[in-house]
């Protein structure tokens, strides 16, 4: 494929509007790059928007004691082998750096996460008392002006599922707010890390799916990604690569019956999650791993 085959051209694609989309998004055109942001849904925020917004980073510095080296402890006393080492210690070790960019670049703030232990306290490495989840503080969602409204909703969208009043507590979810600007959670992290998106010069594109990775023909490599945007498809080229950040697969049938290990009836998350980028990353060869691991 040439440079005439293309629609648009930017540096950077990505696909997805959940933290992890809207993260790279941000890094990529603080970075000076050109970024173009595509989601499925009407709205943006995905999984992250209706959930907890958690954010579990386990060496920071908020917190006395926490080391590198205890959290890889923990983590390997889980993974029981099957953890990638040198990917899992670069998550690790970067995570403060992470914190401190998203504080810098957006209006998120985070503050330690009261009442919450690691999953497995029990293990070597593992904190009973908690200190490693960080959580967004709340957030005053009228500074997004008209993208106030466009961010996934819980559970009104599809779900009769909500937080139990301990959790509300802990999210700050009961907070008194009579003017209802501020939003806590998971909404709040993404809207914090969409104030920064669009004071960076990125406008998400909302209704647009990713459908296809394009390989250059010459070398194999991916060179861009075509893309269903509200009925019309364009071809986008993306120089210095393309972020797959909507990987989520719980609402196929089919991926559920295939990676999982046991049925998915009910699930809490967008109804979107069909598995567009393991489907789109599979047609092109990618390994997959890990893939029966999943949040019950």
């Amino acid at each position: 494929m040439t440079v005439g085959d293309w629609d648009d051209t930017v540096d950077v694609v990505v696909l997805g509007t959940g933290a992890a989309g809207l993260t790279a998004a941000l890094t990529a055109a603080v970075d000076g790059a050109s970024v173009a942001v595509y989601e499925k849904s009407a709205t943006v925020g995905g999984t992250t928007a209706v959930s907890g917004g958690i954010a579990w980073i386990p060496a920071h510095d908020r917190v006395p004691g926490l080391t590198v080296e205890a959290a890889m402890d923990y983590l390997r006393a889980q993974s029981f082998g099957a953890m990638d080492d040198e990917l899992v210690s670069t998550f690790v070790r970067t995570g403060q750096e992470m914190v401190d960019f998203v504080e810098k670049h957006s209006d998120v703030r985070f503050e330690i996460a009261s009442g919450f232990p690691d999953y497995k306290p029990e293990l070597p490495g593992g904190r009973p008392s908690g200190g490693r989840s960080l959580s967004p503080l709340p957030y005053d969602i009228s500074r997004l002006g008209t993208w106030q409204d466009r961010i996934t909703e819980f559970p009104a969208d599809y779900s009769n599922v909500g937080f139990d009043a301990e959790t509300r507590a802990r999210l700050h979810a009961d907070i008194g707010d009579p003017v209802g600007n501020l939003c806590v959670a998971g909404t709040a992290l993404i809207a914090g890390l969409l104030k920064g998106v669009l004071a960076a010069g990125v406008t998400p594109a909302t209704g647009c799916r990713g459908v296809e990775l394009i390989a250059d023909a010459g070398d194999g490599r991916i060179a861009g990604v075509r893309v269903d945007a509200n009925g019309t498809s364009r071809r986008v080229r993306a120089r210095r690569g393309v972020i797959l950040a909507n990987g989520g697969f719980e609402w196929d049938t089919t991926l559920v019956e295939a990676f999982l290990r046991g049925p998915m009836r009910g699930a809490v998350s967008p109804p979107n999650n069909t598995g567009d980028a393991l489907r789109m990353a599979m047609a092109d060869g990618a390994d997959l791993a890990n893939m029966g691991e999943a949040w019950w």
